[in-house]
């Protein structure tokens, strides 16, 4: 059994959590109008002037348009899922209702809007988690499928940022597999990780 095991992502972090929120509420909420928009405009070519036939349509894109997302966001386990398809309703509409709200300054505030959003958080939730191990008996640390050997980390690198840590391995220079690329942990995962591996 592994000394130390971590996850720091949506299942493990509130700010995973959040940061999946902004993204699906941006992301979601656009496509969302955009769907509308293109759906209403064609259906009124076809069929005319008819008030009904946009709140279905919004209603039908709302139900499609959210059960494929939640069947394909990369989730394996329902049961514990962090981001039921009820937030996902949620969070979808509220972007919809905020990106629509800022239209109606600009198109090119919607668009800032949506850029200014969806960009950062999606970078960051892609690039700040991490799963990994460290195994004192089989001498093994991993780090996001990538290993290296215990006896190989001189120091452990923290640069602290309140709610996460960003974490590097100070190898020795002959190590037969480096792993120098920073990951981002947990802050108590860091201090557990500075503890095992510089102790």
């Amino acid at each position: 059994m592994a000394d130390l095991e971590w996850r720091f992502d949506r299942t493990t972090s509130r700010g995973h959590e959040v940061l999946e929120a902004v993204v699906f509420a941006s992301f979601g909420g656009a496509s969302l109008l955009l769907g509308y928009a293109i759906a209403v405009l064609g259906l009124r070519a076809i069929v005319g002037e008819v008030r009904w036939l946009d709140a279905l349509v919004a209603a039908a894109l709302l139900g499609a348009g959210l059960a494929v997302a939640h069947m394909t966001d990369g989730s394996t386990d329902r049961s514990d899922d962090a981001f039921g398809l009820r937030r996902l309703v949620a969070v979808t509409v509220l972007g919809a209702c905020a990106l629509a709200a800022v239209a109606t300054v600009s198109f090119e505030a919607m668009l800032l809007g949506f850029v200014g959003t969806f960009v950062p958080a999606g970078l960051v939730r892609g690039t700040c988690r991490s799963t990994g191990s460290v195994d004192l008996d089989s001498g093994r640390v991993n780090v996001d499928g990538r290993r290296t050997r215990v006896r190989d980390v001189e120091a452990v690198r923290t640069v602290p940022l309140r709610v996460a840590t960003v974490v590097w391995f100070s190898q020795r220079p002959d190590a037969e597999e480096p792993l120098r690329a920073p990951f981002v942990v947990s802050p108590g995962t860091a201090r557990e990780l500075a503890s095992i591996l510089d102790g």
